[in-house]
Parts: structure tokens; C-alpha cells; sequence
């Protein structure tokens, strides 16, 4: 009978230790590594990675660039190239999986907290809608070319910047059925390169703005929705090249490909207009498409 009182009074401690245990949110302990560290696994030490928290932070809107951004830089061995970008992170914590947009600057452009150019157009209006309305929360890549004054993306920079997609795939709640690119002059042409060469239905979405633009697969970009955007007086890059563009991809069978051409206006026109009294509409237009 003792015996017995002992093993009833041995179970009862066992299940008031659990108990406490959930109580104080305590996990067992497991030898296997979780989904989120066997991702992070995959991420250069300089990245902060995502992860679930138990408890949510209150939603709290970005005020500044530095609440928006972090500056990171990422290596990546194989190319032998490192890379400097500013990434967002949806303030939203609500475990479910959000779009992201790439954006590519111009030639000798220097992409940072104090000086964001051409893209400040379109950061702007993504603070500002995502900080009113959730489902314009959105993770925001900008990476830059390691010194401006080397201009042109270099082949193995072009690498490092794909490798670095990737891993952010692998480490955050990133919906890979949205990943949009948009990019200006320089940059436009380095998005049509990376539709070119990463796998197919890698971007939901391309715009280009003033772009020496072209692509050597266009069939490859069916199921890529594409906007395009000149200004007729550019004089830096010829509008010609935004038609080719888009005559391209008209005569490879494209059905989602509308070009755009400003009466007037300059290299820069394109994405100001875009930016300042068209935003609304291009955001809704692009975080609308969604690979099949």
C-alpha cells in the first residue's frame, strides 16, 4: 500500500513540474534543429534572419528610413563577392508568408539610408501604404553596386546578388509565388538580365523604368507580368529601347505586358510620375499578380 501512495504521489509531482513548464511557455528540448534554424543555417552571419516569436509586437508603423531598413552586407564564396543592401522586413508579425520587392538603381547611384535616389519615390509610398493598410506589408530588397564609381553590375556582383535572393527565400517567410523586380536605366536592364538568367517563374512581376531593356529568352518570361515606362524626350537612354521591349514580348506571345510612354520629359520623368501621382495604382497593379 505504501508503494503504491509513493507512485501516485511521484505521478502528481510529474504532471505539476509540466504543468509549471507550459505555464512559463517552456519547450521540451529536442535534438533535431528546428525549420527556422536549419534555414538560418543557410544565411551569412551579417543577415539577421526571422524567426517565430511567442509573443507578437505590437504593430508599430516605420518612421524614418532607419526604422524602415537595416544595412547588411552579404558574401557570398563562390563569386568571390560581397554586396551591400538595405532590407526590410514587414513590421507586420503575423506568421504568414508576404511578398518581396527588388529594386535596382541606376548607373553610379549609391544606394543608403542618407541617399536612396531614384528609389525613394517608391519607398516612400511603400511606408506610407503599409503603415495604413496590412496588405500592402511587403519585404524590400535594395542592394548596391560595391562602389559606385565601378558602375555596371560586374558578372560576379550580378552572382553574389542571386545567391543572395535565394537565401533570403530560404530564411524568411517570403512568398516565392510574389517576388516582384523593378528597376531604373541601369538597373532596369540588370532586372531584364535577372529574368534572363535565374529559373523560370522566379519574379511575378517586372517594371522598368527608362531602361536599356531587353531580354534574350522572352518566352521564358510568359508568367511574368510586365510594366514598362519611358519618357518620348529621354536623353540619356533612347525610348526606342522600352519599345523594343515591349514589341518583344508582344511578338513572343506575351498577354500581360503594357508599355507606357510620357509626353515630354526626362531620363528621370518615368518613375517620378510613377512614384508621385500613379503609386497607388502601380501597387495595387503589382501586388495583384501572383505566379500559378
Amino acid at each position: 500500500m505504501k508503494r503504491i501512495i509513493a507512485l501516485i504521489l511521484v505521478a502528481a509531482l510529474a504532471l505539476s513540474l509540466a504543468a509549471c513548464q507550459k505555464e512559463n511557455g517552456e519547450a521540451p528540448s529536442s535534438s533535431s534543429a528546428s525549420l527556422s534554424e536549419q534555414a538560418s543555417s543557410n544565411i551569412t552571419s551579417s543577415q539577421t534572419v526571422s524567426s517565430q516569436k511567442e509573443e507578437r509586437v505590437p504593430y508599430e508603423p516605420a518612421k524614418t528610413l532607419s526604422d524602415y531598413f537595416d544595412t547588411l552586407t552579404f558574401y557570398d564564396k563562390t563569386s568571390d563577392a560581397s554586396i551591400e543592401y538595405l532590407f526590410h522586413e514587414p513590421l507586420r508579425d503575423t506568421g504568414k508568408e508576404y511578398p518581396m520587392i527588388i529594386f535596382l538603381h541606376g548607373l553610379f547611384e549609391e544606394m543608403s539610408l542618407t541617399s536612396l535616389g531614384t528609389a525613394g519615390g517608391m519607398v516612400e509610398a511603400l511606408m506610407y501604404y503599409e503603415n495604413a493598410i496590412e496588405k500592402y506589408s511587403i519585404y524590400t530588397l535594395i542592394p548596391s553596386t560595391p562602389l559606385p564609381s565601378e558602375g555596371w553590375w560586374q558578372d560576379n556582383q550580378l552572382e553574389a546578388l542571386k545567391q543572395l535572393i535565394y537565401k533570403l527565400c530560404e530564411g524568411y517567410k517570403i512568398d516565392k509565388k510574389r517576388i516582384y523586380i523593378a528597376g531604373i536605366s541601369m538597373g532596369g536592364m540588370t532586372a531584364c538580365q535577372l529574368l534572363d538568367e535565374m529559373p523560370k517563374d522566379t519574379f511575378a512581376a517586372i517594371a522598368t523604368f527608362s531602361g536599356v531593356s531587353t531580354l534574350s529568352n522572352p518566352e521564358k518570361a510568359l508568367n511574368t507580368a510586365v510594366r514598362i515606362y519611358h519618357a518620348e524626350n529621354d536623353q540619356t537612354v533612347s525610348p526606342q529601347s522600352s519599345r523594343n521591349l515591349n514589341q518583344q514580348l508582344i511578338s513572343a506571345g506575351h498577354k500581360n505586358v503594357e508599355y507606357t510612354e510620357f509626353e515630354g520629359g526626362d531620363h528621370l520623368s518615368a518613375i517620378k510620375t510613377v512614384f508621385t501621382r500613379q503609386r497607388l495604382a502601380f501597387l495595387d497593379w503589382m501586388f495583384a499578380q501572383k505566379l500559378p
